[in-house]
């Protein structure tokens, strides 16, 4: 398969040849994450903010905001959600003893969709930062994650350190509204910063070799390199930064932001949150289910 066949693959029905392709196509077209919510137009019942947990607990549900990014979320080849961000959200709402419901959106919609109250809680590697703390409380962390720069094959023999990047001729690629756009402005702010709103559309450009390289939450770049050795590799130099992950709420409700501190001590402490992590993040053994 050439690569201009593959980016050309939008249909999960061509995917069956084999567990790396299922893979790269779940990488690069974002999926249609399968939610049981209904819209917010169905008249959902709205939550207080002073009591959100009492009411999640009454409910019987928990509503969950989540992006769908492989490895974090995702879709298996039986159709079913898989994923880092998965399997804390399944975790977290039985130990709350209610079912959980994924509500997946882009990452520039998880914090307009709580504020509306279609979702009761964002698990989808938030990371920390005060203009989103000014409208969302934040749990303590419950993840960390490095951003990573992935780059054209062309561009990374001419790189030897990090200040490499930082030229105006060097075109990296980033999410819009992203840390990783971030943190190419705080660490490389020579470098021409490329933003796009879909992730399909930025590693096809850093494959073809339209943009120098790209910047994003490791693992991810580690997985382009292995699924496109040939065009794109993972420089030798030290990741533009490690941001705190944490579960945000609406504010109002202290007590639920105390129960889900509890809740990140309980599983730190039992090496929970550990293995999830080991598994999904420095392993490939899922690849095989997808």
């Amino acid at each position: 398969m050439t690569t201009s066949q593959f980016f050309g693959l939008r249909s999960r029905a061509h995917l069956r040849p084999s567990a790396v392709a299922s893979l790269m196509v779940l990488l690069f077209t974002i999926p249609c994450l399968a939610q049981t919510a209904s819209p917010a137009s169905s008249g959902t019942p709205s939550r207080g903010n002073a009591d959100l947990m009492a009411s999640i607990v009454k409910s019987g549900k928990l509503r969950v905001g989540v992006v769908d990014v492989i490895p974090w979320a995702m879709h298996d080849k039986n159709g079913n959600l898989v994923g880092f961000e998965i399997d804390v959200a399944r975790k977290l709402a039985r130990d709350m003893r209610v079912e959980v419901e994924f509500h997946p959106a882009p990452l520039r919609m998880l914090i307009p969709d709580l504020l509306a109250n279609r979702t009761d809680i964002i698990i989808g590697s938030l990371s920390i930062e005060p203009s989103r703390a000014l409208k969302v409380n934040f749990s303590n962390p419950y993840n960390t994650e490095d951003v990573t720069l992935v780059a054209n094959s062309k561009s990374e023999s001419k790189v030897t350190q990090l200040s490499d990047f930082d030229k105006r001729s060097v075109v990296i690629g980033a999410s819009k509204g992203s840390v990783a756009e971030e943190m190419i402005g705080v660490m490389l702010p020579e470098a021409t910063v490329q933003t796009y709103d879909d992730d399909n559309v930025l590693f096809q450009d850093l494959v073809a070799g339209r943009i120098n390289a790209a910047a994003a939450d490791s693992p991810r770049p580690e997985i382009v390199a292995k699924l496109f050795p040939a065009s794109v590799l993972v420089p030798s130099v030290p990741p533009l930064g490690r941001f705190p992950a944490a579960f945000a709420i609406r504010r109002g409700d202290p007590d639920f932001v105390f129960f889900l501190n509890a809740w990140i001590a309980s599983r730190e402490s039992d090496h929970w949150l550990e293995q999830r992590r080991t598994y999904w993040f420095k392993t490939l053994d899922w690849e095989a289910n997808l």
